[in-house]
């Protein structure tokens, strides 16, 4: 994938979890976990991860909302399905 197109889904994920934790100065990474961010818990993930199907067209499985712990693998995941959206 190119190095654009990542960075594209970055700032698409970034633009979401701004809107769901209602921060605009929240700056996250690959390396950014539920640790890191207060107000990420179990009801923020599924809320994040719905917001992201919708602004993507996307549907995550069962197996991937488990196993997601990170930025990084919400954007693995994003990248399987090959969907970039703006914000």
């Amino acid at each position: 994938m190119k190095l654009e197109s990542k960075k594209t889904i970055l700032q698409t994920v970034q633009c979401v979890f701004r809107e769901q934790f209602l921060d605009d100065t929240l700056i996250i990474t690959e390396d950014t976990t539920p640790n890191q961010i207060e107000q990420w818990d179990s009801l923020a993930q599924v809320n994040l991860l719905s917001a992201l199907e919708e602004r993507l067209n996307i549907q995550f499985t069962a197996d991937e909302m488990a196993d997601i712990d990170s930025v990084g693998k919400i954007i693995a995941a994003i990248v399987q399905r090959n969907r970039i959206s703006e914000c």
